[in-house]
């Protein structure tokens, strides 16, 4: 990014921030990245995404549909279930499978995928 003149970070498409091994979001569409601080805006923790979380309490979050305040794809990693973690029984992934997907559902948001095989 760093590299880029203005005009590009105003569009930048396929725009991705990742955090080894715990997960990534990545906006649809091109994004406009100008004067964004990303280490304030996006916060990659275990199982937990956030973005603008301080941004907001300070009223400053952009509108709907500008900046990174817009649709985005999340990847989780390493999300298991808590009885016997990456070696639950099929069973215990079934189970935490529905969980994912009813949680999913409960915050407004689209399940692509959950891979429990893994």
């Amino acid at each position: 990014l760093s590299n880029m003149s203005e005009a590009d970070l105003a569009a930048v498409p396929g725009f991705a921030v990742k955090r080894p091994g715990v997960g990534k979001v990545e906006w649809e569409g091109a994004v406009d990245v100008r004067g964004a601080d990303l280490d304030r805006i996006v916060e990659i923790e275990f199982q937990d995404v956030a973005v603008y979380t301080l941004d907001e309490e300070e009223g400053k979050k952009p509108p709907v549909g500008s900046k990174l305040n817009r649709p985005a794809i999340l990847t989780f990693y390493n999300v298991f279930p808590k009885k016997g973690g990456a070696s639950a029984t099929q069973e215990d992934r079934d189970k935490f499978a529905r969980k994912v997907e009813k949680t999913t559902s409960k915050i407004g948001a689209d399940l692509i995928s959950y891979d429990r095989n893994i």
